[in-house]
C-alpha cells in the first residue's frame, strides 16, 4: 500500500513538473528547476491513473421497492427504495463510474463520490457532450426562468381579475366595517395627540395601532436617551433611566385613562441609548390597562 501511495504522490506531484519543464525548455526558457532530468519510473502508466465525480442530487428520496422485488421470490424482504438516485447512479455507472462513497445522512442532501480509470480516448469525445449538455443546461435555466415569470404575470393578473370581480355587498356589515375603521381611525389619532404633549415625545417614535373598534389598542414607543444618561462616552446609569421612564408614564397614564373608554391598552416603553454605531435598548416599560377592572398592571 506504501509502495502504490508514493507512485501516485510521483504521478500527481512531479510528473506535472515534468512536463512543465519540458514546455519550458521547448520555448527556449530556462527551466525552474532540475525535475526534468527525473527519470519516470517505468510502472507508472495509464492503467493507474484516475478521475472522479463528485455530486449532489440533493436530499434522497424512498419510494415503493422496484428493483429488489426480482429478488423477493428468493426470500429477499423488499424494502423502500431511491429510485431517482438510483437511476441518476445507473447512468453514470454505464460510463464506467463507480461509486466510492457517500457522504451526508438520511435526510438531508448526500454527496456522492464516484471513479473511474482515466481513458484520454473516453474523456475526449465526453467533452463534446459536456458542452451540448452546457448549453441544455443552460437553456433549461432559462425555461425555468421564462415560466417563474409567466406564472407571476398570471397570478398578478388573476389578483386584479379578482379585485375587481363584482361582490355582493352587505351593506349592514359594511356600514359596520366602515365605523369599526372610523373608531380606530380616531383612537389612534387621539392617543398620537395625548402622547405628543409628553416630555419624551421628542425625543421618541411612537406606533399606534387600534383594533376591532378599539377594543384593543398597542402603543409601542421608543426614547433615545442617548443625550441625556450617556456619560463619559460608554457609561450609563440603568436606575437613573428606570426612574425617568417609570415617572413619566405615571402621569401620561392618567392621561391615557381620560383618552380610552371602548377597550384594553397595552403600553410598552424601550430606553435606547445610541453607542458603537446601533440603538441599545437598556431599559423597557410595560404596562397593561384592562378595561373590564379599570386598572393597570404594570410589568
Amino acid at each position: 500500500m506504501l509502495k502504490r501511495n508514493s507512485l501516485l504522490l510521483i504521478h500527481s506531484v512531479l510528473l506535472p513538473m515534468l512536463m512543465t519543464g519540458a514546455v519550458v525548455q521547448a520555448q527556449g526558457k530556462p527551466a525552474t528547476a532540475p525535475a526534468a532530468s527525473l527519470p519516470v519510473p517505468a510502472v507508472l502508466n495509464i492503467e493507474q491513473q484516475w478521475e472522479y465525480i463528485v455530486v449532489s442530487y440533493g436530499k434522497t428520496l424512498f419510494a415503493s421497492p422496484q428493483k429488489t422485488l426480482a429478488y423477493r421470490s428468493i426470500g429477499l424482504v423488499s424494502g423502500q427504495e431511491a429510485p431517482d438516485l438510483e437511476n441518476s447512479l445507473d447512468i453514470l455507472g454505464r460510463f464506467g463510474w463507480e461509486v466510492v462513497t457517500i457522504v451526508g445522512s438520511i435526510g438531508g442532501d448526500q454527496q456522492v463520490v464516484l471513479k473511474r480509470k482515466y481513458n484520454r480516448n473516453l474523456a475526449s469525445n465526453e467533452y463534446a457532450a459536456i458542452l451540448k449538455g452546457k448549453d441544455l443546461y443552460i437553456k433549461d435555466l432559462i425555461d425555468i426562468m421564462e415560466r417563474e415569470q409567466h406564472l407571476r404575470e398570471e397570478a398578478a393578473k388573476n389578483a386584479e381579475v379578482e379585485k375587481n370581480r363584482p361582490r355582493l355587498i352587505d351593506l349592514d356589515a359594511a356600514e359596520e366595517k366602515a365605523k369599526r375603521d372610523d373608531r380606530d381611525s380616531a383612537i389612534v389619532n387621539a392617543y398620537r395627540g395625548s402622547f405628543s404633549m409628553t416630555e419624551l415625545a421628542s425625543i421618541s417614535t411612537a406606533t399606534i395601532t387600534s383594533s376591532y373598534g378599539g377594543t384593543r389598542v398597542a402603543l409601542l414607543v421608543t426614547s433615545d436617551l442617548t443625550s441625556q444618561f450617556l456619560a463619559n462616552g460608554n457609561s450609563y446609569r440603568r436606575s437613573e433611566i428606570k426612574n425617568y421612564i417609570d415617572g413619566q408614564m405615571n402621569k401620561y397614564r392618567f392621561v391615557l385613562e381620560d383618552v380610552e373608554k371602548a377597550g384594553d391598552v397595552d403600553l410598552t416603553v424601550n430606553a435606547v441609548i445610541q453607542f458603537g454605531g446601533k440603538s441599545v435598548n437598556v431599559y423597557t416599560y410595560h404596562a397593561t390597562w384592562s378595561q373590564i377592572l379599570k386598572s393597570w398592571r404594570i410589568k
